[in-house]
């Protein structure tokens, strides 16, 4: 899973790190396939802040092609969410262990948080203590 949050129009480093941390990473995966997830913002229809929501906009459908399918995701995502703050970490983090833990496949599992902004509580920081 690859999370971003590029925010207060700063977009010049985490865009660099978007690229290449996940590039990086989808080099050693056979279908070039990365995991895009949401944090903080208010989704359309909405009116309480989503923490842990496809980038695609679809909820079933959490996957993309490579880089430039994260890229893409991220920038349409931007168009219709509005950016919340603080931002809570956990539901990502539990949402990711979840998955690898049922995965029944032999895999590594990477979870690659980006963000400008600090976690919103210890129970955030505890989450990600407890799965490591």
């Amino acid at each position: 899973m690859i999370t971003c949050r590029l925010t207060r129009g700063f977009a010049s480093l985490p865009t660099i790190l978007c690229t290449v941390c996940p590039q990086i990473i989808i080099d050693y995966d056979k279908d070039k396939k990365v995991g895009a997830l949401g944090f903080g913002a208010i989704l359309p229809g909405g009116a309480e802040a989503s923490h842990c929501f496809a980038l695609t906009g679809a909820p079933t459908q959490t996957e993309v092609e490579g880089v430039e399918g994260l890229l893409k995701a991220y920038a349409d995502s931007r168009q219709v969410v509005k950016l919340y703050g603080p931002t809570n970490f956990e539901p990502v983090i539990r949402h990711v262990a979840m998955m690898a833990k049922e995965c029944r496949k032999r895999a590594y599992h990477v979870l690659l948080i980006l963000t400008g902004v600090r976690a919103s509580s210890r129970r955030s920081r505890s989450t990600t203590a407890k799965k490591k």
